[in-house]
């Protein structure tokens, strides 16, 4: 059927909070694309030392208070150390790149946002399309004012869960509306990697229609 022969898409992928790339990347290879998608997972340049039942990992943005769960998140005024994790990408971008698409997860979907917001002013190689998983818009003053007064024109794919606990749906609904023309996936899951039946067929579905 010419699918071996066709070129894979490369999609720059940025795990969550207190995740890593491979972590990440093991999680990506369960949604049934390995033979049409090609996944690049940095890890963020941030470590995030462990505390109590919350392993160690690393962050796009490292959040100044011991609460981590709860609104303190969403709420944030200023990102420390959001500008070192740019500046990594753009190196990660020159090195390892282009990519036709961007996918981010939880904290990586507030950071891949930003970066889809800014591909229309060139500050970011313009890219076929945007998936987000559990994530939520960025909060900080200086971030939120790049994305677009009229909405970002990426196309877009939204994944969130019924069952999240730590990024509740509005949020993720709200990412959404920041977009021009978004597709929305709901699952019944909680703050994961959704990887059911149904949500690879919509993954599939977008990746299709967006090659």
């Amino acid at each position: 059927r010419g699918m071996a022969s066709r070129k894979k898409l490369k999609i720059l992928a940025l795990h969550g909070y207190r995740q890593s790339g491979p972590d990440f990347l093991s999680k990506l290879e369960k949604l049934g694309v390995k033979t049409t998608v090609e996944f690049y997972c940095p890890t963020a340049p941030h470590f995030i030392a462990g505390e109590g039942p919350l392993a160690a990992g690393y962050g796009w943005m490292v959040v100044p208070t011991v609460k981590e769960t709860g609104f303190d998140w969403f709420k944030i005024e200023e990102y420390d150390g959001l500008d070192e994790s740019v500046e990594l990408l753009k190196n990660e971008i020159k090195a390892h790149g282009p990519f036709d698409g961007i996918l981010g997860f939880s904290q990586g979907g507030v950071v891949a946002s930003l970066l889809a917001a800014v591909t229309e002013s060139g500050e970011f190689p313009s890219i076929k399309f945007a998936i987000f998983m559990a994530s939520f818009p960025a909060s900080a003053t200086i971030w939120k004012a790049k994305y677009p007064e009229n909405g970002c024109s990426v196309p877009s794919l939204h994944f969130w869960g019924t069952k999240d606990n730590l990024v509740s749906n509005d949020l993720s609904e709200e990412l959404s509306k920041l977009f021009i023309s978004p597709e929305v996936h709901v699952h019944d899951s909680s703050h994961v990697v959704p990887n059911k039946g149904v949500d690879k067929v919509a993954l599939r579905k977008f990746l299709e229609a967006h090659k």
